[in-house]
């Protein structure tokens, strides 16, 4: 059965979107948010709980259920401000963004744009414009009726000097009043450069110790922004979990009061630590953390969702089909919700992954893919209606206190299930009441059952019934080629290492994974031990189909994916590898030059290889490289992918007498072969009847790089006998 879904399923609640996207629950931690704000002037919330629960369009809900006719909304992403270093006052970064957008909002309004300017220092400017227009007004027009400092400073230091020129002191005397003298008009000329410096300085410190007096001027601009427009302002100050969290409530701290009682509704987004830090006995020290409980008005936790209400967010993003049987998607809403922990972020990735596309670009899910893909669907389903109807049902509280209990009772509990679902498991590892609770209640249903620890086993639980799982049984083909690919890739990476140096014995070490700096990525630029290094665990998770259970279908399906680009990527560069192998096997030979152009003027390779008809014209079109000995008495030419032969009749004519000329066509193939062209005429260009062979020109075919070593050692005789 194909379950269809609507267009924008995915897309996130955003206030003022005309398609807001789908926003479910939530409702008692929805009516207490909208109490806070309707019910105060002004308030300092914190709303914390993991990444991806749902914080932001949780905010954006509630303001749309306010509605904009009685609130006006700031969304301040406050992150990456307070992540910048390189600001000079760091007590004024949370400040000037909330003021920044409170401008960008409100641009008209003379009140905000003044106050904007001076957090980020436009008033320097304007005083250094008053100052240039004052000094050339100064300059204009009062110089020759009152004269500067400047100007005085030099008539004296020339009176100096023209008195000990005009008498008969000592020349020591004349000395010391003429240097006083010269320093005098020196420093006038200085003047006014230096004054401008310290009236700029005067400028700037005026304004960057102003923090006290902005946050007042503010606070005012909030009292009367209110007033004049009927509505509360709200600031939504987010992505605060983007730094660290006693860095941002050192921030907060700076205006506890101006964010708790002012005319404003600030709300802080951040992770759990945030709620943690609040939940600290006051009568702490400030250094132990007993301030940071003071910092909000109000606290939320925001847990994960209930399964009602996920179940009621899938519901809502399925289309509606007479035909659709309600057991099936009741049992496909059991199966992605246990296999995403209750989670929104989790279930909406989990979603993403399983969707298809019919024929006409719909999107859906297809329900026998899935069984078809993951054996145990209908199982997993099952087993979350026992849990979440006769256990979670049940422990879960309404109190807001414990809002983040109940997240982490749902963790606890989903964790637990994807792990641990149809395989033998210790409970001695297991110390958090929570999953020692829920073990209990599948021992007490019958769905698991003690048994003896064994000194081969050290498990004392095991999965019966339906639920049972043979600990045999063969690993599901997406698995087995996973460990293929992934096996293909260490032998890769090894042979690499080996080749430059072991062609000659054709001996290969047998290895079981990849080491660093021994993968051939100085041959091929490409790092296999970091894929292996990726894929290593679930590779050897996987060797035993006991641990299969606990590997998603769609994590060995990607993982595969990934391994086969990573090996296609290196297959992709044989010749350069190649290439670069011959280059290291000849590297301390100084009688062989190495990696040339076939159009070199080097060691007479254009005149040697100008002696092959048609040859150099038609190689030109392919990558190519020729090593030779220096003395020019041997060359190796090397073509990737050469399929010109019915071109170079001529030249192959003419090439089979000269065996002093080797030509290697490499071709990446699904066979290994070799061979040789056959002709139909000799060098003077006579045809004949029976065929002879170019011996001299190989085509060599291959589909595993140890095949290398022949052709590697074909070249190597030819260059050094």
């Amino acid at each position: 059965m194909n379950i269809y879904l609507k267009d924008n399923w995915s897309e996130q609640f955003i206030y003022g979107d005309e398609t807001p996207g789908f926003f479910v629950g939530r409702d008692q931690e929805r009516k207490n948010l909208k109490s806070v704000i309707n019910n105060n002037d002004s308030s300092a919330i914190l709303i914390s709980s993991v990444r991806g629960v749902g914080k932001t369009s949780f905010v954006h809900k509630v303001l749309s259920e306010i509605g904009n006719d009685k609130i006006t909304p700031f969304f301040v992403n406050i992150g990456h401000t307070l992540a910048i270093e390189d600001i000079e006052k760091e007590k004024q970064k949370i400040l000037v963004s909330i003021i920044r957008h409170a401008y960008w909002e409100n641009p008209k309004d003379k009140e905000i744009k003044e106050l904007y300017f001076d957090c980020i220092g436009r008033s320097v400017e304007s005083h250094e414009d008053s100052y240039e227009k004052k000094s050339t007004k100064e300059k204009s027009t009062t110089l020759e009726f009152k004269p500067k400092i400047e100007t005085l400073i030099a008539i004296i230091g020339g009176f100096f000097v023209g008195i000990a020129l005009l008498n008969s002191w000592p020349d020591w005397i004349k000395l010391i009043i003429c240097s006083l003298g010269f320093s005098g008009i020196v420093f006038s000329s200085k003047w006014e450069s230096v004054t401008k410096k310290i009236h700029k300085a005067n400028t700037m410190n005026t304004v960057d110790d102003a923090t006290d007096y902005i946050e007042i001027k503010f606070e005012k601009w909030l009292e009367n922004k209110t007033k004049k427009d009927g509505k509360k302002l709200i600031f939504v100050v987010d992505e605060l979990d983007k730094i660290e969290t006693i860095e941002a409530f050192k921030h907060i701290k700076e205006y506890k009061n101006l964010f708790a009682r002012s005319r404003g509704h600030f709300l802080f987004l951040s992770n759990f630590d945030a709620y943690d830090l609040t939940q600290k006995n006051r009568e702490l020290s400030v250094e132990e953390g007993g301030i940071f409980p003071t910092f909000f008005t109000h606290i939320f936790y925001l847990p994960l969702p209930k399964t009602s209400e996920l179940k009621q967010y899938l519901k809502e993003i399925f289309i509606e089909n007479a035909e659709l049987d309600k057991k099936e998607i009741n049992e496909l809403s059991n199966y992605l919700l246990l296999r995403s922990g209750n989670d929104f972020f989790e279930l909406k990735k989990l979603i993403a992954d399983v969707v298809s596309y019919d024929d006409n670009e719909k999107t859906c899910i297809e329900t026998k893919k899935l069984i078809k893909e993951d054996a145990f669907y209908s199982k997993i389903s099952e087993l979350f209606e026992y849990v979440n109807t006769f256990f979670l049902d049940r422990k879960l509280k309404e109190l807001k206190k414990s809002w983040k209990d109940n997240s982490i009772l749902q963790k606890d509990i989903f964790e637990f299930l994807n792990v641990e679902f149809n395989k033998n498991f210790d409970s001695v590892k297991y110390d958090k009441e929570n999953i020692i609770n829920l073990i209990k209640f599948l021992n007490s249903i019958g769905i698991i059952e003690k048994k003896d620890k064994t000194e081969i086993d050290n498990t004392d639980y095991i999965w019966t019934g339906k639920y049972k799982r043979n600990v045999g049984a063969l690993l599901e083909e997406t698995d087995k080629e996973f460990n293929s690919s992934f096996r293909k890739l260490i032998k890769i990476a090894n042979d690499l290492d080996d080749l430059p140096d072991n062609y000659k014995t054709n001996k290969f070490e047998k290895q079981d994974a990849v080491f660093e700096d021994l993968d051939g990525q100085d041959l091929s630029d490409i790092s296999l031990y970091s894929t292996f290094n990726d894929y290593k665990g679930l590779f050897k998770a996987l060797k035993y189909s006991a641990n299969r259970i606990t590997i998603t279908h769609e994590k060995v399906k990607e993982a595969k994916k990934t391994v086969d680009e990573q090996i296609k990527n290196v297959s992709q560069k044989y010749y350069s590898i190649f290439i670069n192998i011959l280059t290291k096997i000849f590297e301390d030979n100084n009688e062989i030059f190495k990696n040339e152009p076939i159009d070199s003027a080097n060691h007479n390779i254009n005149g040697v290889f100008s002696t092959l008809p048609e040859i150099l014209s038609t190689i030109t079109a392919y990558k190519s490289a020729v090593f030779g000995k220096t003395d020019q008495s041997k060359y190796v030419l090397i073509v990737k992918y050469f399929e010109d032969e019915e071109n170079i009749q001529n030249s192959l004519a003419v090439l089979r007498n000269n065996k002093n000329i080797l030509v290697i066509n490499l071709l990446d193939s699904d066979k290994h072969e070799i061979s040789t062209p056959k002709i139909f005429q000799d060098a003077a260009g006579r045809k004949r009847k029976k065929a002879m062979v170019v011996d001299n020109f190989i085509n060599f075919k291959f589909n595993d790089f140890r095949q290398f070593v022949k052709i590697l050692t074909k070249i190597e005789d030819h260059l050094t006998n």
